[in-house]
C-alpha cells in the first residue's frame, strides 16, 4: 500500500519541481509562487491516487485493492491540502502587496490635491515632484494598465507648472480622477487575491480534515487487520500445539521454525533442543538423500507437496518410523518461504503390518515360509532359467518318517514341538539364499537356488538327514528320533511351472520311502530314471 503512495508523491513532486524550474525559480517560495501561478499543479498533486488506482487496477478483485486506493487517496489529499495552503499564503502575500499599492495610490492622490497649496506656501516644486514621480514610477511599473491614465494626467500637470509656474486646476482634477480609478483597479485586484487566499485556506482545511479522517479510518483498519492476524496466529498456534500428530514449520535450509508438543514427545526432544536442530540431523542416514531430493523438488516448483515413509533418530538414538507429509508455502511473488510438515508416528502400525505380512507368508508353528511363498520363488527360478540357461536350482521334498505314530502316541502338542525343532535344524543346514517351507503337516520343501549341481543337491539332502538323526529333547524329558525321506528334483529346461517341479520332487520322495525310509532319491526325468542314493 505504501508503494502506490510513495511513487505517486514522487511523481507529483517531480512534476512540481519541473514546473518551478521552468519558471526560473527554486526553493519553497518559488514552489508556492508556482502553485499560485499555475493552479493546474493541484491536479498534478493528485497523481498518487491516480497512480495507485492504475498500478493496482489489475488487482481489483484482491482485498488489498481497497487499502491501496485509500492510502493513495490519503496521500493525494495531503498533497492537495499542502498545495492549497501554499497557494493561499501566496495569494495572501499578493493581497497584502496590493493593499500597500492602494495606500501608495491614495498617497499619490493626496499629493496631487495638495501640491498647489504647497506651492502657494512657497515650498519648492522640484522636491514635491521628485517624490511624486518616485511613487508614480513604482505603481505604474507594477500596474502598467491601471497607471496609464495617471501618468498621462501627471505629464499635463507637470508641464503646466514648468511652463507657466501656476497650477492648472483642471489638470489637478483630471489627475485626481485618474488616481482614483487606479486605486479602485488595484483594490479590486487585491480583493481577488484575498478571495483566492480564503478559498485556498478552505480547500486546505477540508483536504486535511478529509485526509485525517481517511487516515484514522485506515489506521483503524490496520488495527483490525493486526488484531485479526494476531487472533489467527493464536488459533494456528493452538491448532499446532494441540494437534495429535507432530507438526512443524521448517525453513528452506531445514531448520525448525516452530514445532508442536506432539513432535517433541514423538522424538523425545525438548522444544528448545529441537528448535536448535534441523531435520537433516534427526533423519536416519538411509532416508536422508531421498528426503532431500523431494525437498529440492518443492523448492524448484516441480511439486507442491510430497508424502514419504521415513525413519527418524530420536533423542535416545532409536529409530522412529513416521509418515511425513510436506507442503511448501510461497509468498505473493511465488518465492518459497518455508515448509509445513506433518509427521505421524507409524512405528507400531508398521510393526503390526510387517507382522501381518509375516503371518500371511510364514507358518505360525515353525516360522518357515508357506507353500505359496515357495511356489512363487520356484516359479522365479524357472523363469530365470528360461532367460539364463546357465542358472541352476533344485527342490528337495522332505517327508518325516513315522510322524503319525508320534502324534498318536504322545499327542499333537509333542508332535507340534517336534515339528518346530525339526524346522530349526533344517534352517541351520541351508544357505540364506535358499528357501525352506512347510508344505503339509509333516512335509517340508527346500529350494536350493543357484550354483546347484546334482551332487550338491544330494549332499544337502544328506546333510539335512544327518541333522535330523540326533535325538530331540522334548518337554517332560522325552527324547525322540525322527528320520526323513527326501526326494530331489533338479531344475530342467522342460519345467514351466512350480507344480511340475514339486510333483517330481514329491514323486522322488515317495520312491525313496518305498525303497527304504530315511533315503534320498533324485528324479531324472521318468519313473524308471529315479535314482536312489
Amino acid at each position: 500500500m505504501w508503494i502506490s503512495a510513495a511513487l505517486g508523491v514522487g511523481i507529483a513532486a517531480l512534476g512540481t519541481h519541473v514546473e518551478v524550474v521552468a519558471q526560473g525559480g527554486h526553493g519553497i517560495a518559488a514552489w508556492a509562487a508556482a502553485q499560485a501561478e499555475t493552479p493546474h499543479l493541484w491536479a498534478l498533486d493528485a497523481l498518487p491516487f491516480v497512480f495507485g488506482m492504475a498500478a493496482f487496477g489489475l488487482r481489483a478483485r484482491s482485498r488489498a485493492f481497497r487499502g491501496h486506493a485509500l492510502w493513495s487517496l490519503t496521500a493525494a489529499l495531503v498533497l492537495v491540502s499542502v498545495s492549497a495552503f501554499a497557494y493561499a499564503l501566496e495569494e495572501e502575500r499578493r493581497a497584502g502587496a496590493h493593499l500597500t499599492a492602494v495606500n501608495e495610490s491614495g498617497s499619490l492622490r493626496y499629493r496631487s490635491l495638495h501640491v498647489p497649496a504647497l506651492i502657494r506656501e512657497g515650498q519648492p516644486w522640484e522636491a514635491a515632484r521628485d517624490n511624486f514621480e518616485a511613487v508614480l514610477q513604482r505603481l505604474t511599473t507594477r500596474y502598467p494598465q491601471a497607471g496609464v491614465g495617471v501618468e498621462a494626467r501627471w505629464q499635463v500637470y507637470d508641464q503646466s507648472l514648468r511652463e507657466t509656474g501656476t497650477v492648472d486646476f483642471q489638470a489637478v482634477e483630471a489627475l485626481r480622477l485618474a488616481a482614483d480609478r487606479m486605486t479602485a483597479a488595484i483594490e479590486a485586484e487585491g480583493r481577488v487575491h484575498s478571495d483566492r487566499a480564503a478559498l485556498g485556506f478552505v480547500v486546505g482545511l477540508l483536504g486535511m480534515m478529509v485526509s485525517l479522517g481517511v487516515g484514522i479510518a485506515m489506521l483503524n483498519r490496520m488495527g483490525r487487520i493486526q488484531r485479526s492476524l494476531a487472533k489467527s496466529e493464536r488459533q494456528f498456534r493452538a491448532t499446532l500445539d494441540n494437534a495429535p500428530i507432530g507438526m512443524a514449520i521448517v525453513s528452506l535450509e531445514g531448520r525448525f521454525v516452530s514445532v508442536n508438543r506432539a513432535l517433541c514427545e514423538m522424538l523425545g526432544y525438548d522444544e528448545a533442543d529441537l528448535m536448535a536442530a534441523d531435520f537433516q540431523t534427526i533423519t536416519h542416514p538411509g532416508d536422508l538423500n531421498a528426503d532431500l531430493e523431494k525437498v529440492q523438488g518443492l523448492i524448484d516448483g516441480r511439486e507442491t507437496s510430497y508424502r514419504m515413509e521415513k525413519r527418524y533418530v530420536d533423542a535416545r538414538g532409536e529409530t522412529v518410523w513416521a509418515q511425513l507429509d510436506v507442503s511448501i508455502i510461497r509468498d505473493e511473488a511465488g518465492r518459497p518461504v518455508h515448509f509445513i510438515s506433518q509427521i505421524q508416528d507409524v512405528t507400531q502400525a508398521r510393526a503390526s503390518t510387517l507382522q501381518l505380512q509375516y503371518l500371511a507368508t510364514h507358518d505360525a508353528l515353525t516360522g518357515l515360509a508357506k507353500r505359496a511363498v515357495l511356489a512363487e520363488r520356484v516359479q522365479d527360478a524357472i523363469d530365470l532359467r528360461a532367460r539364463t540357461p546357465s542358472h541352476s536350482y533344485a527342490v528337495l521334498f522332505i517327508d518325516l518318517d513315522s510322524f503319525k505314530e508320534v502324534n498318536d502316541t504322545y499327542g499333537h502338542a509333542i508332535g507340534d514341538e517336534l515339528l518346530a525343532m525339526l524346522a530349526k535344524r533344517i534352517l541351520r543346514c541351508v544357505r540364506e539364499t535358499d528357501v525352506v517351507a512347510r508344505v503339509g503337516g509333516d512335509e517340508f520343501a527346500v529350494l536350493l537356488n543357484g550354483m546347484v549341481a546334482e551332487g550338491t543337491a544330494v549332499e544337502m539332502a544328506e546333510r539335512i538327514q544327518g541333522a535330523l538323526a540326533s535325538p530331540f529333547a522334548l518337554t517332560g524329558g522325552l527324547q525322540l528320533f525322527s528320520g526323513a525321506s527326501i526326494g530331489v528334483a533338479l531344475g530342467a529346461d522342460a519345467y514351466r511351472s512350480y507344480e511340475d517341479v514339486l510333483h517330481d520332487a514329491d514323486h522322488a520322495m515317495y520312491a525313496s520311502k518305498e525303497r527304504r525310509k530315511g533315503g534320498v532319491a533324485v528324479y531324472s526325468g521318468s519313473d524308471s530314471g529315479l535314482a536312489a542314493v
